[in-house]
């Protein structure tokens, strides 16, 4: 199972964010390998040099990191390949358009080029109709998110008074929750074999 997990701009920022990372994973029990970073890609053109450094140091703990909604920010393509990134999460502006024609399906080819130029797993977020996802794997995209893979799971509370944490079901029906303590959202990402019959 993996879990990932937003990150805004403020905690990146923060000087204790690798503290916080390894206290959360810590007391979570959650294996690093376990646990992606989702960052959006104009949050890490805010303070390029920052942000490249807190996420190599939060790779050398073994989790890893995915460039969220990849095509709306301005990440130059010299930029982007100083980005310490894993996984390159396409906006779902552009699975949205890709049933209307036009450029869009051309720019999805594209970026699914440049994600393995760069080596990097890609993922078409807002995946909601069969259709999108037909043609985005005579595409080639091996990786999609979206209603139609899966409903989000619902927050549950954390039992910890005075935490911003929360915790997340799985929709297997796990005995326990998994808790993400120190104020990280979380959300599961739906697998292949959560994929909705």
């Amino acid at each position: 199972m993996a879990v990932s997990v937003n990150v805004s701009g403020y905690q990146l920022g923060r000087s204790d964010f690798l503290d916080d990372l390894s206290r959360a994973l810590e007391d979570s029990g959650i294996a690093p390998s376990s646990l992606m970073l989702e960052v959006t890609e104009t949050t890490v053109v805010r303070n390029l040099s920052a942000a490249c450094k807190q996420l190599e140091a939060a790779r050398a703990l073994g989790v890893r990191v995915a460039l969220d909604d990849f095509g709306t920010g301005y990440t130059s393509l010299s930029n982007l390949q100083r980005v310490p990134a894993d996984v390159l999460k396409i906006d779902r502006s552009f699975a949205a358009a890709l049933l209307d024609g036009g450029p869009s399906r051309h720019l999805l080819e594209a970026i699914l080029g440049l994600g393995k130029a760069l080596s990097l797993a890609v993922v078409a977020e807002g995946i909601e109709q069969q259709e999108q996802l037909d043609a985005l794997a005579a595409m080639g995209c091996e990786m999609v998110q979206g209603h139609l893979l899966g409903e989000p799971a619902p927050a549950v509370p954390n039992a910890l008074a005075g935490s911003h944490a929360c915790a997340l079901r799985c929709a297997s029906a796990m005995s326990a929750p998994i808790a993400m303590p120190h104020g990280f959202a979380c959300l599961m990402i739906a697998t292949q074999g959560s994929r909705k019959s």
